[in-house]
């Protein structure tokens, strides 16, 4: 889609326009609190307050899909951890711990998918335990 021409200060009816039409907010507000962890270690996941009270969490590893994929809004991977449900009774913002297991070092997603099916996405890199240990 080519945006019209607008004036000058219109920047917000421009991005509007160009925005996917079925974009909704996110579940949540999620992040890890490092960037990368060891396999086998513990990851801190942050969630924003002001979300929904319940949450569906799961991890997923990133590219390890065996069938081909399509181009999507939803990030696919493969289920590294059942789903774990998180509630939120205070509406305040959350800390959860996250074991990781024996993983190979990759791209791993948080999955939050909240009751109305609104999904969002925390990315961490799940690293060797110790450097070097896996093949390049």
């Amino acid at each position: 889609m080519r945006p019209t021409c607008v004036r000058a200060g219109a920047a917000t009816a421009v991005a509007a326009a160009l925005a996917p039409a079925a974009a909704a907010s996110p579940a949540a507000v999620a992040s890890f609190a490092a960037r990368s962890a060891p396999a086998g270690s513990v990851a801190v996941l942050r969630i924003a307050a002001g979300g929904p009270p319940l949450l569906h969490l799961q991890l997923l590893r990133a590219g390890a899909a065996t069938a081909a994929t399509r181009a999507d809004p939803r990030v696919d991977g493969v289920a590294v951890t059942p789903v774990r449900d998180v509630v939120d009774r205070g509406g305040r913002a959350l800390r959860l711990r996250v074991r990781l297991g024996n993983w190979p070092s990759g791209v791993y997603v948080a999955r939050l998918v909240a009751r109305d099916g609104t999904a969002s996405y925390a990315p961490l890199v799940v690293r060797p335990r110790t450097p070097f240990s896996e093949p390049m």
